[in-house]
């Protein structure tokens, strides 16, 4: 297999481009969540109980988002390595997988969390109006956590459609194509 093309988001964008763009993202979803179910629900009292549950949370997005990269992963029965590591109060997990996945897998990967947690956040907070405030907090976060995801699908999507995506240390992922020669033999 021939490298097509090598991403790394960080040197392409810079990685403060990449933390400004993904605070306004979500800073701008956390006003649309927020401006939306406040005029949903009208009539609802918004409460602060529950406060050190929501630190909780947002402590735990962090690691969630991660554990929802790998729910594909490990669906398909790729090998992973998982690392735990807690820097301040933030427990972070650094997920690194052995072998190349296909572009479509790339895509389930990469969208899993934007997907999955954002409606998870949505349905909480129609389920428990009084606390939308929070979840409305929780789905933009998420949001903003995805920006880097949604770069890379962007970078992926021009890729040809029988490529290999293949992850670097940490820095980026290589687009893997098959030779003419690996064809013919």
């Amino acid at each position: 297999m021939n490298c097509w093309k090598s991403i790394n988001i960080t040197r392409q964008y810079g990685i403060h481009r990449i933390i400004l763009i993904s605070f306004i993202i979500a800073l701008l979803s956390f006003i649309l969540f927020f401006l939306s179910f406040s005029l949903i629900f009208q009539g609802e009292a918004v409460s602060s109980h529950f406060f050190g549950w929501f630190c909780l949370a947002i402590a735990s997005i962090f690691p969630l988002h991660k554990l929802f990269h790998a729910l594909p992963l490990l669906a398909t029965k790729k090998e992973m390595k998982f690392r735990w590591e807690i820097i301040g109060l933030i427990p972070l997990i650094t997920l690194k997988i052995q072998k190349p996945f296909s572009k479509i897998q790339s895509y389930i990967v990469f969208l899993t969390p934007f997907v999955f947690i954002t409606f998870i956040m949505i349905l909480l907070a129609t389920i428990f109006p009084n606390y939308y405030h929070y979840f409305s907090i929780l789905a933009a976060l998420n949001i903003g956590l995805c920006i880097p995801d949604l770069l890379y699908v962007k970078q992926i999507q021009a890729a040809p459609r029988s490529c290999q995506i293949e992850e670097l240390n940490n820095d980026g992922y290589d687009i893997l194509v098959i030779s003419e020669n690996e064809i013919a033999s």
